[in-house]
C-alpha cells in the first residue's frame, strides 16, 4: 500500500467525521424558540384584570357560605381533580428527573467469597495422619464512575420540553378546577330552583283540591256547570303531573352533586335558591 493511499484514506474519514459533526449542529434546536404573539385583551374580557376575590376563590362571589364550603370540599375530593393532580405530580417529577443521565454515575459492586482449604498433618510424636480446615473469608469492593457529556445540548432541550409539559398540566389543573367548581354552581343553582318550585308546587296543589271541591259544592248548589268542574280537574291534574317531572330533576341533581364532591351517594343537603342575576 502507498504512502498517498494512506494519505486519502486518512483524508476521507477526516472528511466523514467533518461532515458527521457539521449535520449535528445543524439539528440543534435553537436556545430561543420562537413565541406567538398574543393580543393584549387574550384571556380575560377588554384587557381587565380579574378581581382579586375571583382570583381567590371566584365561587365566594355567589354570596352563599353553604355553595362555599360544597366548592372547597369538591376541590379537595373530586376524582377528576386528582386525577390531574397526580398528572402535575408525574410531570413534576420527570422535570426533576431531566438531566439524570448527564450527571456524573458511580457504580458499587461489593463481592464476598469463601475459602476452605484442607491441609494433611501429622504428629510427630505419635505418627497419626490427619486432615486440618481452614476457613477464609475474602472481601472486595469495585467503583465505577461514568460521566456523559452534553455537546448537543440535549439535556437543554429535554428540559425545555418538561418544563412545557409542566406548564400544560397546570393549565389543565386549573382547567379542571374551573370546570368542576362552574359544574357544581349550576347544579346547585338548579337544585335550589327544583326545591322552590316544589314548595310553590305543594302549595298551589293544596289551593286547586280546595278550588275543586268548592265547585262541585256550587255545582251540586246549581250555581256551576259541570263544565266548571271538568276545568278545575283539569288544573289539578295539570299540577299532579309536574310533580313526578320535578322529583326526578330533584333526584338528578343531587346524584350530579354527590358525583362531583366524590362521594358514592346523592348530595342530601338544603339548597336554597340564588339569585345569580
Amino acid at each position: 500500500m502507498t504512502v498517498d493511499m494512506i494519505d486519502r484514506r486518512r483524508l476521507a474519514l477526516l472528511l466523514v467525521v467533518f461532515c458527521a459533526l457539521a449535520g449535528c449542529t445543524a439539528m440543534r434546536t435553537p436556545d430561543d424558540p420562537p413565541r406567538v404573539a398574543l393580543p393584549s385583551n387574550f384571556g380575560t374580557e377588554n384587557g381587565a384584570d380579574w378581581p382579586d376575590e375571583l382570583s381567590a376563590g371566584w365561587w365566594r362571589v355567589v354570596g352563599q357560605p353553604g355553595f362555599g364550603d360544597l366548592a372547597d370540599r369538591a376541590l379537595a375530593e373530586n376524582y377528576g381533580l386528582r386525577e390531574a393532580a397526580a398528572r402535575l405530580d408525574a410531570a413534576q417529577a420527570a422535570r426533576r428527573a431531566v438531566g439524570d443521565s448527564f450527571r456524573p454515575q458511580t457504580t458499587l459492586s461489593p463481592r464476598l467469597r469463601w475459602e476452605r482449604t484442607e491441609t494433611r498433618v501429622r504428629d510427630p510424636s505419635s505418627g497419626i495422619e490427619g486432615r486440618a480446615t481452614q476457613r477464609t473469608t475474602l472481601g472486595s469492593t469495585g467503583a465505577e464512575a461514568s460521566w456523559e457529556i452534553d455537546l448537543l445540548g440535549r439535556a437543554a432541550m429535554q428540559a425545555r420540553a418538561a418544563d412545557a409539559d409542566v406548564s400544560s398540566t397546570q393549565a389543565d389543573v386549573a382547567a379542571a378546577r374551573l370546570s368542576v367548581t362552574t359544574e357544581l354552581l349550576r347544579s346547585y343553582a338548579q337544585l335550589g330552583l327544583a326545591e322552590t318550585e316544589d314548595r310553590l308546587l305543594g302549595r298551589n296543589l293544596e289551593a286547586r283540591r280546595r278550588v275543586l271541591e268548592l265547585v262541585r259544592q256550587r255545582a251540586v248548589g246549581g250555581i256551576a256547570s259541570e263544565f266548571d268542574v271538568a276545568r278545575a280537574e283539569t288544573e289539578l291534574r295539570r299540577i299532579e303531573a309536574r310533580i313526578p317531572a320535578l322529583a326526578a330533576e330533584r333526584s338528578a341533581q343531587r346524584a350530579a352533586i354527590g358525583a362531583l364532591l366524590g362521594e358514592p351517594y346523592p348530595f342530601a343537603g338544603p339548597a336554597p335558591f340564588l339569585d345569580l342575576s
